[in-house]
């Protein structure tokens, strides 16, 4: 094993491969490195490595050698490497060159007996649509090795990436890292063909390559709530893979497979803090469907970012709400399951995991079209199909209500009812009582299938079925005032008509809604006004000096100014957002706005007062500002009165650990009591709190108040946020912003300069009429104004006094003047 010098944290290693750590690394009888190994393999190992002292960490994961910073002459035996061939020629290679020694040898002659690569480390990616294959393997190596992010269409072929990366840990000169990223099943848009298609290819590829991959990552949406029973897409993947992989992938003597549950951020709090009884029920669906017992079940987070999920002390890994660190518990699962197996697979991703962090290596990139391969096809078709009648009770609904549209209504179907009744089996609807009930199942249902026009008609006229249309204010296009952080009634661009979104719900056509299953706590305290200002700017992310004196915040939610005093208001918001909404570019602009653009002057000018009072209205009207953002979910708002300002920070103040530190606070770190022993008087009203619900079930709301202990009241919590789908709001604390003037400059780019200037006097608290003195005349008014004669003004002139503007004639001695800034 070779240390890097540039390279903290080497390599983790398994516990059986501690014997053998003496022979490549040679320390000196100091503390050079530390062991993160486990307390009762202390003796074996000090006896193993020879060393007289070490650092001695607990841990429940592989061991792990790390180098430490202030001994940089800890130097490494020499490894020789080599050029090792590939499968096919590698058995006349190992005969000219086992008794040499070389470690590359050593290493490739054992993955070769259990049917890996002899020089590859091949991770082949498979799930589900959406469960987020590409997240996965780029946070495991915290690089961008498959692309990702808006603008990268999802692949319909099988695409190869290959990373070329000597390693010295297996003494291979030609090393490699495959990874094999392939279609998402389930797409009901291809269809069952194309999935049974893509599997036979798959097959077809490690049949010619002649050995397994050394890693299956099969990734699934830990929120799928059908993951178990015949008809679930999950078992029906599973079950092709039996039949079509097992031969050439899937390795049942020596598992090469794990298990990644994603999107664990999303998932209800409860199975946030504890995905066990999930992880649990994917390995016996595994073990009934595959014959694979014991399959290693790891959960991930695809949007680290997004979430902003915290990282250990180190910056390696994130730490996600079960308290597992990421990617390294996916990490030492493939390290786990290699280490006995597939020593060249194990080799080379033990050491890619800091290299690839830290040094660019070359990615090339081979696609695999998917072709027809007639054999295999015909099986996994078979399976996919799993011989399902199309004779079903929703089958026969289909074809009454089939029988009644028009032929224009049938015209818009894409689907007669016998393929429809086909695709609802397969996905697991085949009798009414399969059907979704809750509002929040229908809208699953409907992203699911994923209807066109005519096929909503079909479902509404055979079930009764229809996707929600939510008629609240969505807030999208709407005008928004910065000065008074608030929206405004007119409307900026127009969101359109409403048409079924992918979200499965209606939604204006001029809108893009995602699913978005995320919370956000808010509970800034401040001092001064200008401190409360900066947070909320923050918010925005609005780019401003806060030295502004032109705005003026009324009081927000989550936003509160204490004082020394008890006399202290404190609030905070929790949000569970459901969907996110933005406003698309080629939204139309308001025929309002345009109207009100037209009649604006092309120049901003403070001395016309006619001037001024045009860009007044203006921004009085449409702000400076319009929402290109907002959330759909729900929202519990805190009140709490009389809070000792020199307190309120330091037990409240967000950053103390989110809802969770704000209800520790509340209940006094009582995270469980017994409620029938506790006063009648929950911890809220002796805490002088008060709670708004917004959103949800407004019975299961009411229930939070009543809560005596911070495990009562997260319990009620989750119950609640089970129940936003039936009644969404939008969380008006969270948007996104954009200016008018990005949109004014597409019509009329003439007024936008203009509209900026008088954007900056608004924010400034200039934008107010200023009186201009009038040029003098002749010489005798020039010289009677140097001596500080006044005869320059006219009559009409207006002064600034406290008491308004005032013309010249009506100025008495006596009179306070005051200048732009309002100052005597």
């Amino acid at each position: 094993m070779t240390l890097d010098p540039n390279i903290k944290t080497i390599y983790p290693v398994g516990i059986q491969q501690l014997k053998s750590l003496k022979e490549s690394l040679t320390v000196a009888t100091t503390s050079y490195i530390k062991i993160d190994i486990n307390r009762q393999d202390k003796c074996t190992f000090c006896k193993q490595i020879g060393i007289a002292s070490f650092k001695l960490e607990q841990s429940d994961g592989a061991a792990e050698i790390v180098r430490t910073e202030e001994n940089p002459e800890l130097t490494s035996a020499s490894l020789k490497m080599i050029e090792i061939p590939d499968r096919d020629k590698f058995p006349s290679f190992a005969q000219r060159h086992m008794a040499s020694g070389e470690k590359g040898v050593g290493s490739a002659y054992q993955s070769y007996k259990a049917g890996r690569s002899t020089n590859t480390a091949t991770i082949l990616l498979l799930g589900m649509t959406g469960a987020g294959k590409s997240h996965t393997i780029n946070n495991l190596f915290t690089k961008e090795i498959t692309p990702v992010g808006e603008g990268v269409s999802c692949t319909k072929d099988i695409v190869e990436f290959t990373i070329e990366m000597p390693s010295e840990n297996a003494g291979i000169s030609n090393a490699k890292i495959k990874v094999i990223d392939t279609p998402g099943f389930g797409d009901t848009e291809d269809g069952l063909e194309f999935d049974a298609r893509v599997l036979a290819n798959i097959d077809r590829l490690f049949e010619l390559r002649q050995y397994k991959p050394s890693f299956i990552i099969l990734a699934v949406n830990i929120n799928d709530k059908r993951l178990d029973g015949k008809f679930a897409p999950f078992v029906q993947l599973l079950q092709s893979m039996k039949l079509q992989l097992m031969k050439n992938v899937l390795d049942k003597d020596h598992p090469n497979l794990v298990i990644v549950l994603t999107h664990l951020c999303g998932a209800v709090p409860k199975l946030q803090r504890d995905p066990n009884p999930k992880k649990l029920l994917v390995q016996k669906i595994v073990h009934e469907n595959l014959g694979i017992p014991n399959v290693p079940v790891e959960v991930a987070e695809n949007c680290v970012d997004d979430y902003e999920l915290p990282k250990t002390s180190a910056g390696d890994y994130f730490i996600l709400p079960n308290k597992e660190y990421f990617p390294r518990n996916l990490y030492q699962s493939m390290v786990r399951i290699a280490q006995t197996v597939d020593p060249v697979g194990h080799e080379i991703v033990n050491e890619a995991y800091p290299k690839l962090q830290k040094r660019n290596f070359p990615i090339s990139k081979q696609e695999h079209p998917i072709v027809e391969v007639p054999a295999s096809d015909v099986i996994a078709s078979d399976i996919m199909r799993m011989k399902i009648s199309t004779n079903t009770e929703l089958g026969d609904n289909l074809s009454v209500g089939y029988s009644q549209l028009s032929k224009a209504e049938r015209d818009l179907c894409r689907m007669e009812p016998t393929e429809f009744s086909y695709k609802l089996s397969i996905l697991g609807y085949r009798n009414r009582s399969d059907l979704p009930k809750t509002k929040k199942d229908v809208i699953a249902f409907f992203r699911e299938i994923s209807p066109d026009k005519g096929m909503e008609i079909l479902l509404r006229k055979s079930f009764g079925l229809e996707a929600p249309n939510f008629t609240v204010d969505l807030y999208i296009g709407r005008a928004f005032d910065l000065t008074k952080d608030r929206t405004t009634s007119f409307v900026v661009l127009s969101p359109g008509t409403h048409t079924l979104a992918n979200t499965g719900c209606y939604m204006p056509q001029y809108i893009i809604s995602s699913c978005c299953p995320e919370v956000k706590f808010t509970c800034n305290i401040a001092h001064t006004a200008q401190e409360m200002m900066q947070q909320r700017m923050k918010e925005l992310k609005i780019q401003m000096s806060c030295s502004k004196i032109g705005f003026n915040f009324s009081n927000r939610e989550g936003y509160s100014i204490f004082s020394q005093g008890s006399s202290n208001t404190l609030t905070a918001v929790y949000e569970k957002r459901i969907l996110k909404l933005e406003i698309k570019h080629n939204a139309p602009i308001s025929q309002e706005l345009t109207s009100a653009v037209e009649g604006l002057p092309t120049v901003y000018d403070r001395h016309n007062q006619a001037n001024v009072q045009q860009w007044k209205t203006f921004f009085n009207t449409y702000g400076t500002h319009y929402i290109n953002t907002s959330y759909l979910g729900g929202s519990v708002v805190f009140t709490m009165s009389n809070v000792d300002g020199s307190k309120g920070q330091s037990s409240f103040q967000s950053t103390q650990g989110g809802i969770s530190g704000f209800l520790k606070g509340i209940f006094g770190g009582v995270e469980y009591s017994d409620s029938s022993s506790s006063s009648s008087s929950s911890s809220f009203s002796r805490k002088n709190m008060e709670i708004l619900v917004r959103g949800g079930n407004s019975a299961k709301a009411s229930q939070l108040a009543l809560s005596n202990n911070q495990k009562e009241f997260t319990d009620r919590l989750t119950a609640w946020e089970e129940t936003i789908w039936e009644n969404p709001m939008v969380t008006d604390s969270s948007v996104a912003l954009a200016e008018v003037a990005d949109v004014v400059n597409q019509f009329r780019s003439g007024v936008v300069n203009a509209m900026k200037v008088a954007t900056e006097d608004l924010y400034n608290a200039r934008l107010e009429y200023e009186a201009k003195l009038a040029e003098p005349t002749k010489q005798g008014d020039s010289d009677a104004n140097k001596g500080g004669d006044s005869s320059c003004l006219t009559p009409e002139t207006l002064i600034s006094t406290p008491r308004g503007n005032v013309p010249v004639k009506f100025i008495q001695a006596g009179d306070i003047i005051i200048d732009q800034y309002g100052r005597p």
